[in-house]
This record gives C-alpha cells, sequence and structure tokens, in this order.
C-alpha cells in the first residue's frame, strides 16, 4: 500500500539487518493489496533472528526508520565500495499493461539500493505497482512498473544520481 513506501522502508530494514534482496516478485496493485515473494539471504555472520526482524518491520512501516536502525544501514552503505565494476544503467520504456513506464535498474549492488530507488521513485510522486527484483552475484536488475503523474522520463535521472559510478579510470 502507498505506491511503495512500505516497500521502501522494508528494503531498508532487510538492508539494516546486513540481508541481501536476492529474488523478488512484489505486486502493490489494488485489490488484493500487496503480494510478494522475496529471498533474501544473509551477506555475513549468523542470521537474523525473525521475531526481531518481525518486530522492526512493523516498528518501520509504522513510523519509519528507527534511529538505530539507521545507523546501521549508514554503517552498511558507507562501508560498500564507491565504484561499480561496470558502468550502471537506467533505462526507461512504456508499459503495455497500463499506463505508465517501466524502469529497469542495472547496477552494483550496495545495502540500501532497492530502498533508495523506490524512495526516489516514490518522492517524485510516481506509484510502484509493481518490481521484480534479481541479483546475480554482485549485479542488480531491477524493473519497477511505475503509473502516476511523477511517472517520467525525467524519473531516470534521479535515479541514476543513487547508482555508483562506474570504475575509475586507471591512469597510464
Amino acid at each position: 500500500p502507498g505506491g511503495g513506501r512500505a516497500l521502501a522502508v522494508t528494503a531498508e530494514v532487510l538492508a539494516a539487518h546486513g540481508l541481501e534482496v536476492v529474488d523478488a516478485e512484489v505486486d502493490l496493485r489494488p485489490p488484493g493489496g500487496v503480494r510478494a515473494r522475496v529471498l533474501v539471504s544473509t551477506r555475513f555472520g549468523d542470521p537474523v533472528d525473525p521475531r526481531i526482524l518481525r518486530q522492526d518491520l512493523r516498528r518501520a512501516i509504522d513510523g519509519g526508520l528507527p534511529g538505530p536502525l539507521r545507523t546501521a544501514l549508514d554503517r552498511r552503505t558507507a562501508a560498500a565500495p564507491g565504484y561499480a565494476q561496470a558502468p550502471p544503467s537506467v533505462l526507461v520504456s512504456p508499459r503495455s499493461d497500463a499506463d505508465g513506464l517501466l524502469l529497469e535498474v542495472r547496477t552494483e549492488d550496495r545495502p540500501g539500493l532497492l530502498g533508495a530507488v523506490v524512495a526516489a521513485v516514490t518522492a517524485a510522486g510516481a506509484r510502484v505497482d509493481w518490481v521484480m527484483v534479481r541479483t546475480r552475484g554482485a549485479a542488480v536488475e531491477d524493473v519497477f512498473a511505475l503509473s502516476g503523474p511523477g511517472a517520467t522520463l525525467g524519473l531516470a535521472r534521479r535515479v541514476e544520481a543513487l547508482l555508483p559510478a562506474g570504475e575509475p579510470a586507471t591512469p597510464t
């Protein structure tokens, strides 16, 4: 519900707990509410206690990411490499199933990326109708079906600004 706010917060909570979204299909369109299939993996260390994760998810969806989780997410994001191995790409195309557009993001994965992209999309006034997330090694291929007044070509530039730049050139 909310066109993606709950999805953004959920992705942030998972990342703050050190969980990587490996594969997901999330449908936010009414009338069925949210239908989701999400496969996560622990990057390093012990698995997260599901009771704590559930509690943090509820708290964050109700009132935003709590301070300690925001700090954990910021730490994980800061520890990630500052550049991508390959140049990222953001592709936009018209949807065939409804008015709006498809936004395809291909880049190097990093903690909190999914949440940041969804937050940028919703802040621009677009609604996330559905999303497919695929993580292949260190790379992600995410496709977002967007609608609403913010679902414009200019949104691609906004999302590109969130992505790590390609690897710096090596001096010769």
